[in-house]
């Protein structure tokens, strides 16, 4: 019967592998959130700003309009560095998750190889048998 003598640490990279897949899963969620708020933040300034046009405002609601607007920006600014840095780190697992299936697919290559050539093995053997039966007949004729 065979046994791969690796089997434990194949499990091992199959588990990293998964929590790595599941982990960039995750990360790829968090990006979508962030630009979705991105998109909330860029429909407010946009509202901020049609309001701006459309209405009469008197000095101090312009005033009010425009520092939020600017703290809009600020928002913005800051969404998008976020957005940036999630994704550079979903980049980083990324290269994790490669490397980690390369791992796991040098172990199943091995280990297709040790049962391929465990089977030849038996084959051998179970032609030695065969070739020692007929033998036998042979004698006993």
């Amino acid at each position: 019967m065979f046994k791969f003598k690796l089997e434990k640490l194949l499990k091992i990279r199959q588990k990293e592998e998964d929590d790595l897949a599941n982990l960039y899963i995750l990360k790829l969620h968090e990006v979508e959130k962030e630009k979705y708020q991105l998109s909330n933040i860029i429909d407010e300034q946009n509202r901020i700003k049609s309001q701006k046009l459309t209405r009469n405002l008197i000095a101090i609601d312009l005033v009010q309009l425009d520092n939020y607007l600017k703290t809009l920006k600020e928002k913005e600014e800051k969404q998008k560095l976020k957005i940036e840095n999630l994704k550079k780190e979903a980049e980083n697992i990324k290269e994790q998750l490669l490397e980690a299936r390369k791992k796991k697919k040098i172990l199943e290559t091995l280990k297709e190889k040790q049962y391929q050539k465990y089977l030849h093995e038996q084959k051998l053997i179970e032609q030695k048998i065969i070739d020692e039966i007929g033998v036998i007949r042979h004698i006993k004729k």
